[in-house]
Protein backbone atom coordinates (compact mmCIF):
# COMPACT_ATOMS: atom_id res chain seq x y z
CA UNK A 1 0.00 0.00 0.00
CA UNK A 2 2.45 2.45 1.11
CA UNK A 3 5.02 1.56 -2.01
CA UNK A 4 2.11 1.94 -4.30
CA UNK A 5 0.98 5.85 -2.59
CA UNK A 6 5.11 6.26 -3.24
CA UNK A 7 4.53 4.85 -7.20
CA UNK A 8 1.72 7.04 -7.93
CA UNK A 9 3.34 10.30 -6.20
CA UNK A 10 6.12 9.78 -8.43
CA UNK A 11 4.37 9.06 -11.67
CA UNK A 12 2.01 11.44 -11.46
CA UNK A 13 4.48 14.65 -11.00
CA UNK A 14 4.82 15.99 -14.01
CA UNK A 15 8.35 17.56 -13.35
CA UNK A 16 9.27 13.95 -12.50
CA UNK A 17 8.06 12.36 -15.56
CA UNK A 18 9.11 15.13 -17.96
CA UNK A 19 12.76 14.87 -16.43
CA UNK A 20 12.73 11.02 -16.48
CA UNK A 21 10.65 9.79 -19.07
CA UNK A 22 9.55 12.69 -22.00
CA UNK A 23 13.07 14.82 -21.83
CA UNK A 24 15.32 11.20 -22.56
CA UNK A 25 12.82 10.41 -25.58
CA UNK A 26 13.30 13.87 -26.86
CA UNK A 27 17.05 14.26 -26.32
CA UNK A 28 17.75 10.42 -27.85
CA UNK A 29 15.91 11.34 -30.59
CA UNK A 30 18.02 14.34 -31.36
CA UNK A 31 20.98 12.77 -31.20
CA UNK A 32 19.01 9.58 -33.49
CA UNK A 33 18.53 12.18 -35.96
CA UNK A 34 21.76 13.99 -35.78
CA UNK A 35 23.62 10.55 -36.56
CA UNK A 36 21.62 9.65 -39.41
CA UNK A 37 23.30 12.33 -41.04
CA UNK A 38 26.25 11.90 -39.75
CA UNK A 39 27.32 8.29 -40.71
CA UNK A 40 27.54 6.85 -44.22
CA UNK A 41 27.50 2.57 -45.92
CA UNK A 42 26.81 0.19 -43.37
CA UNK A 43 29.20 -0.54 -41.07
CA UNK A 44 27.23 0.22 -38.30
CA UNK A 45 24.73 -1.80 -38.53
CA UNK A 46 24.62 -5.13 -37.14
CA UNK A 47 21.71 -7.93 -38.19
CA UNK A 48 20.08 -4.66 -39.70
CA UNK A 49 20.05 -3.21 -36.84
CA UNK A 50 22.38 0.81 -35.95
CA UNK A 51 24.85 0.00 -33.77
CA UNK A 52 25.38 4.21 -33.02
CA UNK A 53 21.65 4.00 -32.31
CA UNK A 54 22.42 1.85 -29.48
CA UNK A 55 25.16 3.61 -28.67
CA UNK A 56 23.06 7.14 -28.23
CA UNK A 57 20.39 5.09 -26.23
CA UNK A 58 22.20 3.09 -23.63
CA UNK A 59 24.28 5.72 -23.29
CA UNK A 60 21.75 7.85 -22.34
CA UNK A 61 19.90 5.37 -20.45
CA UNK A 62 22.91 4.53 -18.03
CA UNK A 63 23.13 8.82 -17.30
CA UNK A 64 19.65 9.02 -16.36
CA UNK A 65 19.34 5.75 -14.30
CA UNK A 66 21.88 7.29 -12.21
CA UNK A 67 20.40 10.74 -12.00
CA UNK A 68 17.14 9.10 -10.93
CA UNK A 69 19.09 9.31 -7.38
CA UNK A 70 17.86 12.72 -6.98
CA UNK A 71 14.30 10.82 -7.29
CA UNK A 72 14.36 9.34 -4.00
CA UNK A 73 16.37 12.44 -2.07
CA UNK A 74 13.60 14.72 -2.79
CA UNK A 75 10.86 12.39 -1.41
CA UNK A 76 13.02 11.79 1.57
CA UNK A 77 13.82 15.12 2.43
CA UNK A 78 9.74 16.14 1.83
CA UNK A 79 8.81 13.35 4.33
CA UNK A 80 11.31 13.04 6.53
CA UNK A 81 13.05 15.78 7.14
CA UNK A 82 9.88 18.16 6.61
CA UNK A 83 6.57 18.83 8.03
CA UNK A 84 5.47 15.56 6.66
CA UNK A 85 7.52 13.73 9.49
CA UNK A 86 4.96 14.32 12.13
CA UNK A 87 2.59 13.44 10.32
CA UNK A 88 4.03 9.92 9.83
CA UNK A 89 4.90 9.83 12.88
CA UNK A 90 1.50 9.50 13.99
CA UNK A 91 1.11 6.58 11.86
CA UNK A 92 1.29 3.11 13.43
CA UNK A 93 3.83 2.31 10.69
CA UNK A 94 7.48 2.16 11.80
CA UNK A 95 8.56 5.72 10.17
CA UNK A 96 11.68 3.52 8.39
CA UNK A 97 9.05 1.91 6.22
CA UNK A 98 8.08 4.95 4.32
CA UNK A 99 11.72 5.11 3.83
CA UNK A 100 12.08 1.65 2.60
CA UNK A 101 8.58 1.93 0.10
CA UNK A 102 10.28 5.39 -1.12
CA UNK A 103 13.05 3.74 -2.35
CA UNK A 104 11.44 0.44 -3.21
CA UNK A 105 8.78 2.89 -5.68
CA UNK A 106 11.61 5.61 -6.93
CA UNK A 107 13.29 1.95 -8.31
CA UNK A 108 10.34 0.60 -9.74
CA UNK A 109 9.98 4.21 -11.55
CA UNK A 110 13.76 4.26 -12.48
CA UNK A 111 13.28 0.87 -13.82
CA UNK A 112 9.94 1.69 -16.44
CA UNK A 113 11.43 4.83 -16.92
CA UNK A 114 15.04 3.63 -18.77
CA UNK A 115 12.54 0.31 -20.01
CA UNK A 116 10.78 2.35 -22.31
CA UNK A 117 13.91 4.70 -23.35
CA UNK A 118 15.08 1.06 -24.41
CA UNK A 119 11.60 0.05 -26.16
CA UNK A 120 11.68 3.21 -28.29
CA UNK A 121 15.38 2.28 -29.30
CA UNK A 122 14.05 -1.51 -30.71
CA UNK A 123 10.83 -0.61 -32.10
CA UNK A 124 11.14 3.10 -32.94
CA UNK A 125 15.06 3.97 -33.92
CA UNK A 126 15.71 0.14 -35.02
CA UNK A 127 18.54 0.07 -32.38
CA UNK A 128 21.24 -2.79 -31.80
CA UNK A 129 20.08 -4.26 -28.26
CA UNK A 130 22.80 -6.46 -27.36
CA UNK A 131 22.03 -9.19 -25.41
CA UNK A 132 18.36 -8.53 -24.04
CA UNK A 133 18.75 -10.67 -20.81
CA UNK A 134 22.08 -8.54 -19.93
CA UNK A 135 20.13 -5.30 -20.81
CA UNK A 136 17.21 -5.77 -18.30
CA UNK A 137 19.86 -7.10 -15.96
CA UNK A 138 21.99 -3.91 -16.20
CA UNK A 139 18.52 -1.66 -15.51
CA UNK A 140 17.61 -3.91 -13.06
CA UNK A 141 20.79 -2.70 -10.91
CA UNK A 142 21.48 0.39 -11.96
CA UNK A 143 17.70 1.07 -11.37
CA UNK A 144 18.90 0.12 -7.61
CA UNK A 145 21.72 1.50 -7.56
CA UNK A 146 20.83 5.05 -8.41
CA UNK A 147 18.07 4.82 -5.26
CA UNK A 148 20.67 3.22 -2.73
CA UNK A 149 22.86 6.28 -3.97
CA UNK A 150 19.96 8.69 -2.85
CA UNK A 151 19.47 7.13 0.18
CA UNK A 152 22.55 7.41 0.86
CA UNK A 153 23.22 10.94 0.15
CA UNK A 154 19.81 11.56 1.99
CA UNK A 155 21.57 9.79 5.18
CA UNK A 156 24.82 11.96 4.96
CA UNK A 157 23.64 15.57 4.17
CA UNK A 158 21.50 17.35 6.72
CA UNK A 159 20.71 19.65 3.60
CA UNK A 160 18.44 18.40 0.54
CA UNK A 161 20.88 21.10 -1.82
CA UNK A 162 23.83 19.02 -0.50
CA UNK A 163 22.41 15.64 -1.38
CA UNK A 164 21.16 16.61 -4.05
CA UNK A 165 24.63 18.27 -5.61
CA UNK A 166 26.55 14.33 -4.44
CA UNK A 167 24.10 12.61 -6.66
CA UNK A 168 24.57 14.90 -9.56
CA UNK A 169 28.31 14.67 -9.06
CA UNK A 170 28.39 10.85 -8.62
CA UNK A 171 26.18 10.63 -11.90
CA UNK A 172 28.64 12.34 -14.17
CA UNK A 173 31.71 11.83 -12.54
CA UNK A 174 31.26 8.08 -13.44
CA UNK A 175 29.90 9.13 -16.81
CA UNK A 176 32.67 11.80 -17.54
CA UNK A 177 35.08 9.66 -16.29
CA UNK A 178 34.39 6.65 -18.65
CA UNK A 179 35.23 8.88 -21.92
CA UNK A 180 32.03 7.70 -23.65
CA UNK A 181 30.73 10.69 -24.10
CA UNK A 182 31.51 14.74 -24.98
CA UNK A 183 34.82 13.94 -26.02
CA UNK A 184 36.54 14.99 -23.01
CA UNK A 185 40.43 14.27 -23.26
CA UNK A 186 40.87 12.60 -19.44
CA UNK A 187 43.58 10.54 -21.57
CA UNK A 188 42.67 6.73 -22.40
CA UNK A 189 44.50 5.91 -19.42
CA UNK A 190 42.31 7.79 -16.99
CA UNK A 191 39.09 7.29 -19.28
CA UNK A 192 39.67 3.28 -19.11
CA UNK A 193 40.36 3.03 -15.57
CA UNK A 194 36.86 5.37 -15.46
CA UNK A 195 35.10 1.92 -17.40
CA UNK A 196 37.16 -0.41 -15.73
CA UNK A 197 36.22 0.76 -11.65
CA UNK A 198 32.57 2.78 -12.30
CA UNK A 199 29.51 1.61 -11.60
CA UNK A 200 29.04 3.42 -15.42
CA UNK A 201 31.76 1.66 -16.81
CA UNK A 202 30.66 -1.64 -15.35
CA UNK A 203 26.97 -1.55 -17.33
CA UNK A 204 28.28 -0.04 -20.52
CA UNK A 205 30.87 -3.07 -20.81
CA UNK A 206 28.34 -5.77 -19.67
CA UNK A 207 26.14 -4.98 -22.33
CA UNK A 208 28.24 -4.31 -25.22
CA UNK A 209 30.55 -7.34 -24.74
CA UNK A 210 27.32 -9.23 -24.30
CA UNK A 211 26.53 -8.40 -27.65
CA UNK A 212 29.77 -9.29 -29.35
CA UNK A 213 29.73 -5.44 -30.67
CA UNK A 214 32.89 -4.25 -29.95
CA UNK A 215 32.91 -0.34 -28.51
CA UNK A 216 29.27 -0.36 -29.51
CA UNK A 217 29.17 2.43 -32.25
CA UNK A 218 31.70 4.92 -30.54
CA UNK A 219 34.76 5.29 -31.31
CA UNK A 220 36.27 3.15 -27.84
CA UNK A 221 36.98 -0.61 -29.06
CA UNK A 222 37.23 -3.19 -26.00
CA UNK A 223 37.27 -6.95 -26.32
CA UNK A 224 35.25 -9.24 -24.73
CA UNK A 225 32.49 -11.73 -24.63
CA UNK A 226 29.60 -13.51 -22.31
CA UNK A 227 31.82 -14.58 -19.10
CA UNK A 228 33.15 -10.91 -19.19
CA UNK A 229 29.44 -9.45 -19.38
CA UNK A 230 29.10 -11.68 -16.45
CA UNK A 231 31.65 -10.04 -14.09
CA UNK A 232 30.93 -6.87 -14.69
CA UNK A 233 27.39 -7.94 -13.48
CA UNK A 234 28.59 -9.11 -10.76
CA UNK A 235 30.39 -6.09 -9.93
CA UNK A 236 27.56 -3.72 -10.19
CA UNK A 237 25.61 -6.66 -7.88
CA UNK A 238 28.20 -6.21 -5.00
CA UNK A 239 28.33 -2.19 -5.60
CA UNK A 240 24.79 -2.44 -4.69
CA UNK A 241 25.17 -5.10 -1.81
CA UNK A 242 28.16 -2.60 0.06
CA UNK A 243 25.82 0.16 -0.50
CA UNK A 244 22.48 -1.64 0.97
CA UNK A 245 25.35 -2.50 3.63
CA UNK A 246 26.65 0.92 4.60
CA UNK A 247 22.86 2.21 4.40
CA UNK A 248 22.16 -0.45 7.22
CA UNK A 249 25.34 0.12 9.24
CA UNK A 250 24.49 3.94 9.14
CA UNK A 251 20.79 3.66 10.14
CA UNK A 252 21.90 1.30 13.29
CA UNK A 253 24.16 4.40 14.41
CA UNK A 254 21.95 7.33 12.76
CA UNK A 255 18.15 6.31 12.71
CA UNK A 256 16.15 8.15 9.70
Amino acid sequence: MIVRHYFKRTAMDPIGVGAYIVFPLVLVTLMVVTSNYLVEGYSHLINGRNLNHSFNIIVNMLIFQLMGSLIVIDYLFEDLRGDMRWRLLATPKPIVSFAFANMVASIAFSFISGGLLILSGAFVFNAYLHNVWVLIAVLVLMATLSQLAGVLFFMLCKKRATANTLGVVFCWGNALLSGLIFNIGFGEQLSRLGRLFTPFGWAWRAIMFSGGAAGMGGNIVEEGGMRDSLLNLGYLAGFCVALAVIILLLGRRKPV
